[in-house]
């Protein structure tokens, strides 16, 4: 089948030793309306080399609120539906994310699209958010 591939990899964020990538990739296949459209997050610690998830980032007691957090903010700027609601919940679950200067970017999918959430660091403090790399 013929196909053509446009692919993305870039640092997003590389302060506080955290690195953070964006990866992303549009393949168009002839003949078929849109392209496929994929995307994901890699976020590191740079003294160790470890890869870092969200639950690294905050005190985990307070996981399921930030999650509650992130759906309120997702269900404000757009309007969700019971199983879009459901699909959110379910995508929280891998917690897509790049950080920003001012921020935890969460990335999701929302009716075949890329969507974004911005929280700020501010937002985020009330969770615990790990003061070894983050000073403010």
């Amino acid at each position: 089948m013929n196909f053509s591939r446009t692919t993305e990899f870039k640092v997003v964020y590389q302060k506080n030793n955290l690195i953070s990538y964006y990866l992303s990739s549009d393949t168009y296949y002839k003949g078929v309306l849109h392209d496929l459209h994929q995307f994901s997050t890699l976020n590191f610690d740079s003294k160790t080399g470890n890869q870092i998830s969200f639950n690294h980032l905050i005190d985990t007691t307070h996981l399921s609120s930030a999650d509650s957090l992130i759906i309120r903010r997702a269900t404000m700027e757009r309007s969700f539906n019971g199983v879009d609601s459901s699909e959110l919940k379910m995508q929280l679950q891998e917690k897509k994310f790049i950080l920003k200067e001012n921020g935890i970017e969460f990335l999701y999918w929302y009716a075949n699209y890329p969507m974004d959430i911005l929280l700020t660091y501010t937002e985020l403090k009330p969770f615990g958010l790990l003061k070894k790399f983050f000073s403010n």
